[in-house]
């Protein structure tokens, strides 16, 4: 049996708004009704913020512009894992990106800096849209709903995560850390007159 999927959350302090599953009008031209994935934000206030990997076990699939994602890191597993019911590889995707802080084919750790979150493609304020989907080997989707055939992240750390959340940042090693905060740093000081 494959082991089961583990999610962290991807920013400290994180708050969600835009539930998964949510009907909107606006995303019938991308041909589903209901929200694919959780828009999550660190506060109401930061226009960039820090986005972090919340899994072990994944690499950069693709690190891509789309008009509706704007810059989007997809991250897939490297192997199958439990689902609830299925036993399936996870794909899942943070959009709207200010940049992107991996590339195609990296490896990724827990607490590893993925992003610079903010508001690219057709976002209507700053946010990170985070989405995660069961897919077989060859990336089909396996759930058949008006999400777009996605799954929602929270089921894998409700009821309590509010009252008990698990950062991702809170599990990275120390490597981790001193190179997320030499990108971060780095990305600050390239971009000296943007509103952080």
């Amino acid at each position: 049996m494959a082991k089961p999927l583990e999610l962290l959350l991807p920013m400290k302090e994180m708050i969600i708004t835009q539930d998964w599953g949510e009907l909107n009008p606006l995303y019938e031209q991308y041909g589903f009704k209901r929200h694919n994935g959780l828009d999550i934000k660190r506060n109401f206030f930061d226009l960039k913020y820090p986005v972090y990997c919340p899994v072990s076990g994944f690499h950069v699939q693709d690190v891509i512009y789309t008009q509706g994602g704007g810059n989007e890191v997809r991250l897939v597993s490297d192997e199958p894992l439990q689902m609830f019911d299925l036993e399936c590889y996870a794909w899942m995707v943070f959009m709207h990106n200010a940049d992107p802080m991996v590339k195609t084919g990296d490896a990724v750790k827990i607490g590893q800096l993925l992003a610079v979150g903010n508001n690219t493609g057709n976002s209507q304020g700053a946010h990170s849209h985070w989405g995660l989907y069961r897919v077989d080997v060859k990336g089909n989707k396996l759930d058949t709903n008006d999400a777009n055939g996605s799954f929602d992240p929270k089921l894998f750390f409700e009821p309590d995560w509010r009252e008990n959340p698990h950062y991702a940042i809170d599990e990275a090693d120390v490597l981790t850390l001193v190179s997320n905060n030499w990108k971060w740093y780095s990305w600050i000081l390239a971009h000296p007159n943007t509103p952080l």
